[in-house]
Protein backbone atom coordinates (compact mmCIF):
# COMPACT_ATOMS: atom_id res chain seq x y z
CA UNK A 1 0.00 0.00 0.00
CA UNK A 2 1.01 3.46 -0.66
CA UNK A 3 0.16 6.99 0.36
CA UNK A 4 1.99 10.50 -0.17
CA UNK A 5 1.64 13.52 -0.11
CA UNK A 6 2.12 15.79 -3.34
CA UNK A 7 1.42 19.32 -1.68
CA UNK A 8 4.63 21.98 -2.55
CA UNK A 9 4.98 25.11 -0.27
CA UNK A 10 4.60 28.21 -2.46
CA UNK A 11 4.86 31.58 0.01
CA UNK A 12 4.90 34.41 -2.14
CA UNK A 13 0.79 35.06 -1.58
CA UNK A 14 2.15 36.09 2.09
CA UNK A 15 3.68 38.73 0.45
CA UNK A 16 0.32 40.49 0.48
CA UNK A 17 0.30 40.11 4.34
CA UNK A 18 2.19 41.83 7.25
CA UNK A 19 5.11 39.99 9.10
CA UNK A 20 2.40 39.12 12.03
CA UNK A 21 -0.31 38.15 9.53
CA UNK A 22 1.94 35.76 7.48
CA UNK A 23 3.12 34.09 10.44
CA UNK A 24 -0.44 33.34 11.61
CA UNK A 25 -1.19 32.22 8.45
CA UNK A 26 1.86 29.66 7.76
CA UNK A 27 1.23 28.95 11.41
CA UNK A 28 -1.86 27.79 9.96
CA UNK A 29 -1.09 25.70 7.30
CA UNK A 30 1.45 23.93 9.58
CA UNK A 31 -1.26 23.24 11.68
CA UNK A 32 -3.42 22.25 8.99
CA UNK A 33 -0.90 20.08 7.65
CA UNK A 34 -0.09 17.89 10.44
CA UNK A 35 -3.75 17.11 11.48
CA UNK A 36 -4.28 16.04 7.99
CA UNK A 37 -0.94 13.99 8.09
CA UNK A 38 -2.13 12.29 11.70
CA UNK A 39 -5.34 11.41 10.39
CA UNK A 40 -4.38 9.97 6.52
CA UNK A 41 -1.18 8.38 8.76
CA UNK A 42 -3.63 6.20 11.19
CA UNK A 43 -5.71 5.52 8.35
CA UNK A 44 -3.53 3.97 5.82
CA UNK A 45 -1.83 1.83 8.88
CA UNK A 46 -5.63 1.01 9.37
CA UNK A 47 -6.28 -0.22 6.00
CA UNK A 48 -3.12 -1.96 5.90
CA UNK A 49 -3.92 -3.71 8.68
CA UNK A 50 -7.10 -4.82 7.70
CA UNK A 51 -6.30 -5.70 3.96
CA UNK A 52 -3.59 -8.39 5.87
CA UNK A 53 -6.18 -9.66 8.33
CA UNK A 54 -8.46 -10.30 5.65
CA UNK A 55 -5.49 -12.45 3.24
CA UNK A 56 -5.25 -14.65 6.80
CA UNK A 57 -8.40 -15.43 7.19
CA UNK A 58 -8.58 -16.42 3.22
CA UNK A 59 -5.22 -18.44 4.04
CA UNK A 60 -6.83 -20.29 7.50
CA UNK A 61 -10.20 -21.05 5.34
CA UNK A 62 -8.42 -22.30 1.92
CA UNK A 63 -4.98 -22.88 2.99
CA UNK A 64 -2.14 -21.64 1.92
CA UNK A 65 -1.14 -24.14 -0.81
CA UNK A 66 -4.39 -24.40 -2.05
CA UNK A 67 -5.13 -20.58 -2.40
CA UNK A 68 -2.15 -20.01 -4.25
CA UNK A 69 -3.51 -22.46 -6.67
CA UNK A 70 -6.49 -21.19 -6.57
CA UNK A 71 -5.42 -17.38 -7.95
CA UNK A 72 -2.78 -19.80 -9.90
CA UNK A 73 -5.93 -20.92 -11.83
CA UNK A 74 -8.08 -17.87 -11.77
CA UNK A 75 -5.03 -16.12 -14.04
CA UNK A 76 -4.91 -18.58 -16.26
CA UNK A 77 -8.84 -18.70 -16.60
CA UNK A 78 -8.78 -15.06 -17.48
CA UNK A 79 -5.79 -15.19 -19.77
CA UNK A 80 -7.85 -18.19 -22.05
CA UNK A 81 -10.81 -15.98 -22.24
CA UNK A 82 -8.62 -13.27 -23.35
CA UNK A 83 -7.01 -15.68 -25.94
CA UNK A 84 -10.50 -16.82 -27.09
CA UNK A 85 -11.25 -13.70 -28.05
CA UNK A 86 -8.43 -12.72 -30.38
CA UNK A 87 -9.23 -13.00 -34.61
CA UNK A 88 -10.02 -14.56 -36.45
CA UNK A 89 -11.92 -17.42 -34.50
CA UNK A 90 -12.81 -14.93 -31.42
CA UNK A 91 -14.43 -12.21 -33.78
CA UNK A 92 -18.13 -13.06 -33.24
CA UNK A 93 -17.75 -14.70 -29.53
CA UNK A 94 -19.67 -14.08 -26.83
CA UNK A 95 -17.80 -12.31 -24.29
CA UNK A 96 -20.56 -12.99 -21.51
CA UNK A 97 -20.46 -16.11 -22.46
CA UNK A 98 -17.55 -16.96 -22.02
CA UNK A 99 -16.56 -15.29 -18.81
CA UNK A 100 -19.71 -17.31 -17.49
CA UNK A 101 -18.16 -20.47 -18.22
CA UNK A 102 -14.75 -19.12 -16.87
CA UNK A 103 -16.84 -18.47 -13.26
CA UNK A 104 -18.06 -21.88 -13.26
CA UNK A 105 -14.72 -23.53 -13.71
CA UNK A 106 -13.63 -21.30 -10.75
CA UNK A 107 -16.66 -22.76 -8.57
CA UNK A 108 -15.76 -26.13 -9.49
CA UNK A 109 -11.92 -25.79 -8.62
CA UNK A 110 -13.72 -24.31 -5.08
CA UNK A 111 -15.63 -27.58 -4.47
CA UNK A 112 -12.65 -29.38 -5.43
CA UNK A 113 -10.44 -27.46 -2.90
CA UNK A 114 -13.39 -28.17 -0.15
CA UNK A 115 -13.81 -24.28 0.11
CA UNK A 116 -17.23 -23.23 1.39
CA UNK A 117 -18.11 -20.16 -1.02
CA UNK A 118 -20.52 -18.57 1.25
CA UNK A 119 -18.04 -18.44 3.76
CA UNK A 120 -15.87 -16.80 1.20
CA UNK A 121 -17.88 -14.22 0.53
CA UNK A 122 -18.94 -13.79 4.13
CA UNK A 123 -14.89 -12.27 4.47
CA UNK A 124 -14.90 -10.28 1.69
CA UNK A 125 -18.43 -8.46 3.00
CA UNK A 126 -16.51 -7.87 6.26
CA UNK A 127 -13.63 -6.48 4.84
CA UNK A 128 -15.75 -3.96 2.79
CA UNK A 129 -17.55 -3.16 6.27
CA UNK A 130 -13.86 -2.92 7.83
CA UNK A 131 -13.09 -0.69 5.36
CA UNK A 132 -16.32 1.65 4.97
CA UNK A 133 -15.68 2.13 8.63
CA UNK A 134 -11.94 3.22 8.19
CA UNK A 135 -12.45 5.69 5.57
CA UNK A 136 -12.72 8.83 7.53
CA UNK A 137 -15.28 11.32 6.06
CA UNK A 138 -13.24 14.62 4.39
CA UNK A 139 -11.34 17.06 6.69
CA UNK A 140 -13.32 19.91 7.29
CA UNK A 141 -17.05 21.10 8.49
CA UNK A 142 -19.20 20.03 5.64
CA UNK A 143 -22.25 22.51 4.67
CA UNK A 144 -25.11 22.29 1.84
CA UNK A 145 -24.11 22.98 -1.21
CA UNK A 146 -26.95 25.59 -3.66
CA UNK A 147 -27.53 25.34 -6.87
CA UNK A 148 -28.47 29.17 -7.58
CA UNK A 149 -31.79 29.11 -9.79
CA UNK A 150 -33.45 26.81 -7.56
CA UNK A 151 -32.37 29.01 -4.36
CA UNK A 152 -32.43 32.47 -5.96
CA UNK A 153 -34.35 34.16 -3.40
CA UNK A 154 -31.78 32.99 -0.40
CA UNK A 155 -29.12 34.18 -2.75
CA UNK A 156 -30.76 37.34 -3.39
CA UNK A 157 -31.63 37.66 0.17
CA UNK A 158 -28.11 36.42 1.57
CA UNK A 159 -26.16 39.71 0.06
CA UNK A 160 -27.10 43.17 -1.32
CA UNK A 161 -24.52 42.77 -3.99
CA UNK A 162 -26.67 39.55 -5.32
CA UNK A 163 -29.33 41.93 -6.35
CA UNK A 164 -28.26 41.71 -9.90
CA UNK A 165 -25.76 39.03 -11.41
CA UNK A 166 -22.23 40.22 -10.22
CA UNK A 167 -20.04 39.63 -13.72
CA UNK A 168 -22.35 42.67 -15.21
CA UNK A 169 -21.75 44.92 -12.14
CA UNK A 170 -22.93 45.86 -8.65
CA UNK A 171 -26.53 46.97 -8.52
CA UNK A 172 -27.84 49.07 -6.07
CA UNK A 173 -28.38 49.99 -3.27
CA UNK A 174 -25.06 48.88 -1.79
CA UNK A 175 -24.12 48.25 1.53
CA UNK A 176 -23.33 51.24 3.93
CA UNK A 177 -19.23 52.00 3.08
CA UNK A 178 -18.89 52.89 6.81
CA UNK A 179 -20.67 49.59 8.14
CA UNK A 180 -17.51 47.29 9.44
CA UNK A 181 -20.01 44.08 8.97
CA UNK A 182 -20.54 44.88 5.35
CA UNK A 183 -19.84 42.47 2.60
CA UNK A 184 -16.63 42.80 0.46
CA UNK A 185 -16.27 41.50 -2.78
CA UNK A 186 -13.55 39.27 -4.57
CA UNK A 187 -13.47 38.61 -8.06
CA UNK A 188 -10.52 37.04 -10.39
CA UNK A 189 -7.62 37.35 -10.69
CA UNK A 190 -6.71 35.56 -7.68
CA UNK A 191 -3.40 34.66 -6.49
CA UNK A 192 -2.15 31.32 -7.08
CA UNK A 193 -1.93 28.31 -4.30
CA UNK A 194 -0.26 24.67 -4.56
CA UNK A 195 -2.29 22.07 -5.26
CA UNK A 196 -2.60 18.80 -2.76
CA UNK A 197 -2.67 15.10 -3.71
CA UNK A 198 -3.19 12.50 -1.18
CA UNK A 199 -3.28 9.03 -2.66
CA UNK A 200 -3.72 5.82 -0.76
CA UNK A 201 -3.31 2.45 -3.21
CA UNK A 202 -3.97 -0.89 -1.74
CA UNK A 203 -3.42 -3.14 -4.99
CA UNK A 204 -5.55 -0.09 -7.47
CA UNK A 205 -3.60 2.74 -8.77
CA UNK A 206 -4.58 6.29 -8.47
CA UNK A 207 -3.83 9.39 -10.32
CA UNK A 208 -4.82 13.26 -10.49
CA UNK A 209 -4.42 15.77 -12.92
CA UNK A 210 -5.13 19.39 -11.74
CA UNK A 211 -6.24 22.66 -13.90
CA UNK A 212 -6.24 25.67 -12.27
CA UNK A 213 -5.94 29.59 -13.27
CA UNK A 214 -5.46 32.41 -10.76
CA UNK A 215 -6.35 35.13 -12.91
CA UNK A 216 -9.60 33.56 -14.28
CA UNK A 217 -10.59 32.07 -11.00
CA UNK A 218 -11.01 28.69 -12.78
CA UNK A 219 -9.92 25.30 -10.78
CA UNK A 220 -10.45 21.48 -11.51
CA UNK A 221 -9.01 18.16 -11.19
CA UNK A 222 -9.62 14.73 -13.36
CA UNK A 223 -9.35 11.91 -11.35
CA UNK A 224 -8.67 8.24 -11.67
CA UNK A 225 -8.30 4.83 -10.08
CA UNK A 226 -7.53 1.75 -12.10
CA UNK A 227 -7.38 -2.09 -11.52
CA UNK A 228 -6.88 -4.48 -14.35
CA UNK A 229 -6.26 -7.64 -12.67
CA UNK A 230 -8.52 -7.56 -9.83
CA UNK A 231 -6.81 -9.64 -6.80
CA UNK A 232 -8.61 -10.38 -3.40
CA UNK A 233 -9.09 -7.27 -1.17
CA UNK A 234 -7.88 -4.19 -2.95
CA UNK A 235 -8.84 -0.59 -1.79
CA UNK A 236 -7.72 3.15 -2.80
CA UNK A 237 -8.64 6.56 -1.86
CA UNK A 238 -8.00 10.29 -3.00
CA UNK A 239 -7.92 13.31 -1.71
CA UNK A 240 -7.68 16.21 -3.72
CA UNK A 241 -7.91 19.90 -3.51
CA UNK A 242 -7.27 22.61 -6.45
CA UNK A 243 -7.66 25.80 -4.64
CA UNK A 244 -6.68 29.96 -5.98
CA UNK A 245 -6.26 32.61 -2.83
CA UNK A 246 -7.40 35.77 -1.92
CA UNK A 247 -6.30 38.37 0.66
CA UNK A 248 -9.10 39.81 3.30
CA UNK A 249 -8.20 42.69 5.83
CA UNK A 250 -11.35 42.26 8.73
CA UNK A 251 -13.11 45.67 9.55
CA UNK A 252 -13.88 44.11 12.87
CA UNK A 253 -13.63 41.38 15.25
CA UNK A 254 -15.60 38.88 14.91
CA UNK A 255 -16.07 35.09 12.89
CA UNK A 256 -15.74 35.05 9.23
CA UNK A 257 -19.17 34.56 6.85
CA UNK A 258 -17.94 33.36 3.28
CA UNK A 259 -20.61 33.11 0.33
CA UNK A 260 -18.76 31.73 -2.78
CA UNK A 261 -20.29 31.84 -6.28
CA UNK A 262 -19.46 28.90 -8.93
CA UNK A 263 -20.04 28.52 -12.29
CA UNK A 264 -19.82 24.64 -13.25
CA UNK A 265 -17.43 23.68 -16.47
CA UNK A 266 -17.66 20.00 -15.71
CA UNK A 267 -18.81 17.48 -13.29
CA UNK A 268 -18.99 13.66 -13.99
CA UNK A 269 -18.34 10.37 -12.02
CA UNK A 270 -17.96 7.29 -14.53
CA UNK A 271 -17.12 4.02 -13.47
CA UNK A 272 -16.60 0.59 -15.27
CA UNK A 273 -16.40 -2.59 -12.88
CA UNK A 274 -15.96 -6.44 -14.14
CA UNK A 275 -17.10 -9.09 -11.92
CA UNK A 276 -14.04 -11.78 -11.82
CA UNK A 277 -15.12 -15.12 -10.58
CA UNK A 278 -18.85 -14.72 -9.22
CA UNK A 279 -17.94 -14.44 -5.29
CA UNK A 280 -17.34 -10.56 -5.97
CA UNK A 281 -17.76 -7.59 -4.24
CA UNK A 282 -16.95 -3.78 -4.68
CA UNK A 283 -18.17 -0.26 -3.29
CA UNK A 284 -17.36 3.18 -4.45
CA UNK A 285 -17.99 6.33 -3.05
CA UNK A 286 -17.14 9.62 -4.68
CA UNK A 287 -18.30 13.27 -3.51
CA UNK A 288 -17.23 16.75 -4.78
CA UNK A 289 -17.38 19.94 -2.62
CA UNK A 290 -16.98 24.01 -2.98
CA UNK A 291 -14.27 24.74 -0.33
CA UNK A 292 -13.17 27.42 1.69
CA UNK A 293 -10.21 27.90 4.40
CA UNK A 294 -9.44 30.73 6.22
CA UNK A 295 -5.63 30.41 6.73
CA UNK A 296 -5.99 31.55 10.64
CA UNK A 297 -4.58 29.20 13.74
CA UNK A 298 -8.04 30.38 15.40
CA UNK A 299 -10.83 30.08 13.00
CA UNK A 300 -11.13 26.25 13.16
CA UNK A 301 -11.72 23.38 9.95
CA UNK A 302 -12.15 24.34 6.11
CA UNK A 303 -15.77 24.49 5.03
CA UNK A 304 -17.29 22.11 2.41
CA UNK A 305 -20.05 22.39 0.51
CA UNK A 306 -20.94 19.03 -1.53
CA UNK A 307 -21.96 19.71 -4.86
CA UNK A 308 -22.06 16.11 -6.14
CA UNK A 309 -21.96 12.60 -4.51
CA UNK A 310 -22.27 8.91 -6.45
CA UNK A 311 -22.24 5.63 -4.48
CA UNK A 312 -22.31 2.26 -6.51
CA UNK A 313 -22.04 -1.57 -5.09
CA UNK A 314 -22.39 -3.04 -8.74
CA UNK A 315 -20.14 -6.01 -9.45
CA UNK A 316 -21.26 -5.62 -13.57
CA UNK A 317 -22.07 -2.14 -14.62
CA UNK A 318 -21.09 0.59 -16.82
CA UNK A 319 -22.58 4.11 -15.10
CA UNK A 320 -22.11 7.86 -16.17
CA UNK A 321 -23.63 10.37 -13.62
CA UNK A 322 -23.57 14.34 -14.37
CA UNK A 323 -25.98 15.90 -12.02
CA UNK A 324 -24.19 19.41 -12.15
CA UNK A 325 -25.56 21.63 -14.99
CA UNK A 326 -22.48 22.76 -17.38
CA UNK A 327 -22.74 26.42 -17.32
CA UNK A 328 -24.89 27.03 -14.62
CA UNK A 329 -24.29 28.70 -10.56
CA UNK A 330 -23.65 27.31 -7.48
CA UNK A 331 -23.07 28.86 -4.23
CA UNK A 332 -21.38 27.94 -0.58
CA UNK A 333 -22.18 29.81 2.30
CA UNK A 334 -20.45 29.55 5.60
CA UNK A 335 -19.13 30.57 8.33
CA UNK A 336 -15.97 30.29 10.51
CA UNK A 337 -16.07 28.87 13.55
CA UNK A 338 -13.44 30.78 15.18
CA UNK A 339 -12.90 34.45 15.31
CA UNK A 340 -9.90 37.37 14.05
CA UNK A 341 -9.47 40.63 15.03
CA UNK A 342 -9.96 43.54 13.68
CA UNK A 343 -7.49 44.96 11.14
CA UNK A 344 -6.12 41.62 10.98
CA UNK A 345 -5.48 40.46 7.24
CA UNK A 346 -6.18 36.77 6.22
CA UNK A 347 -5.55 34.74 3.29
CA UNK A 348 -8.58 32.61 2.36
CA UNK A 349 -8.29 29.56 -0.07
CA UNK A 350 -11.25 28.74 -2.14
CA UNK A 351 -11.34 25.67 -4.52
CA UNK A 352 -12.68 22.14 -5.61
CA UNK A 353 -12.27 19.03 -3.40
CA UNK A 354 -12.56 15.56 -4.29
CA UNK A 355 -12.86 12.79 -1.83
CA UNK A 356 -12.92 9.39 -3.37
CA UNK A 357 -12.20 6.13 -1.89
CA UNK A 358 -13.51 2.02 -3.14
CA UNK A 359 -13.23 -1.10 -2.09
CA UNK A 360 -12.33 -4.37 -4.62
CA UNK A 361 -12.89 -8.01 -3.83
CA UNK A 362 -11.77 -9.93 -7.52
CA UNK A 363 -13.13 -7.23 -9.33
CA UNK A 364 -11.91 -5.27 -12.80
CA UNK A 365 -11.97 -1.90 -11.84
CA UNK A 366 -11.77 1.66 -13.82
CA UNK A 367 -13.00 5.07 -12.20
CA UNK A 368 -12.82 8.64 -13.47
CA UNK A 369 -13.98 11.77 -12.08
CA UNK A 370 -14.53 15.05 -13.68
CA UNK A 371 -14.68 18.38 -11.63
CA UNK A 372 -14.00 21.93 -13.00
CA UNK A 373 -15.33 25.48 -11.47
CA UNK A 374 -14.94 29.21 -12.29
CA UNK A 375 -14.83 31.23 -8.90
CA UNK A 376 -16.87 34.32 -9.99
CA UNK A 377 -16.63 35.59 -6.96
CA UNK A 378 -16.27 35.39 -3.16
CA UNK A 379 -17.76 37.84 -0.45
CA UNK A 380 -16.47 37.85 3.27
CA UNK A 381 -17.72 39.83 6.09
CA UNK A 382 -17.17 39.85 9.66
CA UNK A 383 -20.78 38.37 11.67
CA UNK A 384 -22.34 40.56 14.16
Amino acid sequence: MSKGYATKRNFAFLRELSAADAQLAERAMDQDEKRRRKVDDARAKALEAAQEDAHRRLRDLVGKKDWASLRKAMREQRLEVRHLLQPPKGIGRNPAQLNTARKRKADALLRKLGVNRQKLIKIGSAFQEQVEKISTPVHGTVVPGYYTPNNIAKWTNLSSLNRAPLPWGVAPPVDDPNDPHRWFLFQPPFFSFPDSFVPVEGGISVSATHFSSAFAGYVGHDVSMRLGDGDSFDLASADVDTRVCLMFEAAANGPLEILIDAQNASGTHDLETRDEFGWSETWTHQANYLTAQVLHPLVGDRLLAEMSSFDNNDIETTEHQETLITGHHYFLHAATTGPVEAGQSVAILVGSHNWEKCVCNDVGYESDTSFHWTIRSVQVRTRN
